[in-house]
């Protein structure tokens, strides 16, 4: 069996590096953001690449971001200012994932 791996947050610096440490290894993933245009232009060619968007203010959209996934890299950057959200976004993630098993 295939391990699924997701990448929540993945058109910024950290995703990206990461995508590449996968592709280079052969690894399918599904790479998770926002914007569908962020997506398609990071990793619009990028082979073994799904993409899917999400909302982390919806429940209903982070599970279908990660369902089916076995694994699941949080890099979901906020500016400075915004810092403070990220415990809220980590749980709205995590709350997905454990209600998709």
């Amino acid at each position: 069996m295939v391990e699924r791996i997701g990448l929540v947050g993945a058109a910024g610096a950290s995703g990206q590096s990461v995508a590449r440490a996968l592709v280079a290894r052969g690894k399918p993933f599904r790479v998770i953001g926002r914007s569908a245009r962020a997506l398609e232009s990071t990793f619009g060619a990028t082979p073994g690449v799904e993409r899917t968007t999400w909302n982390p203010d919806d429940a209903g959209s982070v599970r279908a971001a990660v369902r089916g996934l076995d694994t699941l890299v949080y890099l979901v950057g906020l500016p400075y200012d915004r810092f403070a959200q990220h415990p809220v976004v980590v749980g709205q993630t995590l709350a997905g994932a454990i209600a998709e098993g």
